[in-house]
């Protein structure tokens, strides 16, 4: 509860959270939404509502482009404020290209037994010494099931964002409320 208060109470600072993450990327004047987003960032980091850190770390990133090429013409000020709030996952994506890279060459795919792995056992779990096809088919089929679920879930969070509109700090305390039956139905 104390998160959705910290939230109804940086909706009501300058910049009112910024824009819906239902619409893209925004890069109109983020300076100004800095303050209202990361209050609203550190109300779900710290006491567990549901947000991820990439929103309030891209408009950390194109604030600070923005600041620093701030007499820039306006269309290369919207490019280094795109490539500004963009470039954590630049960089991360090629990251977790080689992690997956790294991961099939030490433990093989198919018939092939991959370098060799770590001695880093779970107790209970059985060994599982290669990927065999029938594993990439099952996740394959898990990002189909998960796409579906992801397609819903956007559904539900356009809907909601209507009514939020209406409501905001209504809709803000039913989802803390919802959030925490959750989480205590999830602990019992």
């Amino acid at each position: 509860m104390l998160s959705a208060l910290l939230i109804i109470l940086a909706q009501r600072l300058p910049g009112h959270t910024g824009e819906s993450p239902l619409t893209g990327f925004h890069f109109n004047d983020p300076v100004r939404t800095v303050p209202s987003v990361l209050l609203a960032a550190t109300a779900t980091l710290i006491f567990g509502a549901s947000l991820g850190p990439e929103g309030p770390l891209i408009v950390v990133g194109s604030t600070a482009a923005a600041l620093l090429m701030r007499r820039a013409e306006p269309n290369v000020l919207s490019m280094v404020m795109f490539l500004g709030g963009i470039a954590p996952k630049v960089i991360l994506l090629p990251a977790f290209v080689a992690l997956g890279a790294g991961y099939l060459t030490q433990i093989g795919w198919g018939a092939w037994s991959g370098i060799g792995t770590h001695g880093l056992n779970v107790p209970g779990l059985p060994d599982y010494p290669s990927v065999q096809p029938g594993d990439l088919f099952a996740g394959l089929v898990l990002a189909i099931v998960v796409s579906i679920g992801t397609c819903i879930a956007r559904e539900i969070g356009e809907r909601a964002s209507l009514l939020s509109r209406r409501r905001p700090a209504a809709m803000i305390m039913l989802a803390a409320i919802i959030t925490s039956a959750v989480a205590v139905s999830a602990v019992t």
